[in-house]
């Protein structure tokens, strides 16, 4: 059953508004972390399969993005602080679900800007968690985003914090679409169903523009959380589930595996990676999603288990 929800963060008394799936008996929950300019209401099919295997589901949408940053009216838009007020709003949803279902494991999934979230969340906190889905994730050494984040800072002094710059929109989406010429859509490079990208370049809450402060506060955590010591903070027998397309646009070249390889390096003793021939951004949503789906709940079942045996 779905239902939609606002949680009041403790951090500033914004209403965080987001959507849950529970079925009538759950022997986990999943916290679904949405990526950038999308939303939690795009995570309802796939909630609603696991569901159907007996696994709920709570997503909510971030700051400055979906109904959270509508409310706010501060759609694509960000506070200096933003992106340690989300650290800290996931935090809080992890401490909720984990008091109202106690005896139940509990997982966190991150897409995109949401695994990053969650990787600088998991060095920031060190909660009791069953396991990690990373999606649609990426890793890159520190001094790349150091880069990106000297011209993100540039186009804050040149145009204004909330401004959004096009230079900066291209340097990042723009480029992602050239894999896939000739292009149908501006966002070709999500997903090869077509379907799927339409519903996004429909939906006025998804690919909007976000503004350069918040480029900045997003490549200084990237720049932070990359770095060899703060993956040394990562907890090293949390289970970690990798996920994401060959040709995926924001991964290439070998994203995945380095990041696989540098979990790795830090000591994470459980860390299983799938990457899928042909797939692109947005695994949930391919072509092949029920084969993501299932694959995806397997890695879940096998990690929820032994919990459960314990419980």
């Amino acid at each position: 059953m779905e239902t939609r929800f606002a949680s009041q963060a403790q951090s500033d008394q914004t209403q965080l508004h987001g959507h849950q799936w529970q079925p009538v008996k759950t022997t986990a929950q999943l916290l679904i972390v949405h990526g950038m300019t999308e939303h939690s209401q795009r995570y309802q099919s796939f909630a609603q399969y696991l569901n159907q295997q007996g696994i709920g589901v709570t997503s909510w949408d971030l700051r400055a993005h979906g109904q959270t940053g509508k409310a706010m009216q501060r759609l694509g838009l960000a506070e200096t602080n933003q992106w340690s007020l989300m650290l800290s709003d996931i935090q809080q949803l992890v401490t909720e679900t984990s008091v109202k279902y106690p005896e139940q494991p509990l997982f966190l999934m991150g897409h995109s800007m949401g695994s990053f979230l969650c990787l600088h969340f998991l060095q920031t906190y060190h909660p009791p968690l069953a396991g990690c889905i990373l999606s649609g994730s990426n890793y890159q050494s520190p001094w790349l985003y150091q880069i990106a984040k000297a011209f993100a800072a540039l186009e804050c002094k040149r145009q204004g914090q909330n401004a959004c710059s096009v230079f900066l929109d291209f340097l990042f989406f723009g480029r992602f679409n050239r894999h896939f010429k000739p292009n149908r859509t501006d966002f070709d490079w999500l997903s090869r169903d077509t379907r799927q990208v339409d519903l996004y370049c429909q939906d006025p809450l998804c690919g909007f523009k976000v503004s350069n402060q918040f480029w900045y506060n997003m490549l200084s955590a990237l720049t932070k959380l990359s770095s060899h010591d703060s993956f040394n903070n990562l907890p090293t027998s949390l289970p970690f589930y990798i996920l994401g397309g060959d040709q995926d646009p924001l991964s290439l070249p070998n994203g995945l595996h380095k990041l696989s390889r540098q979990l790795r390096f830090a000591g994470v003793h459980d860390v299983t990676t799938t990457i899928y021939p042909g797939g692109r951004h947005e695994m949930l949503n391919e072509i092949n999603q029920q084969e993501v789906w299932q694959a995806l709940y397997q890695w879940l079942a096998q990690h929820t288990q032994p919990l459960a045996n314990v419980a």
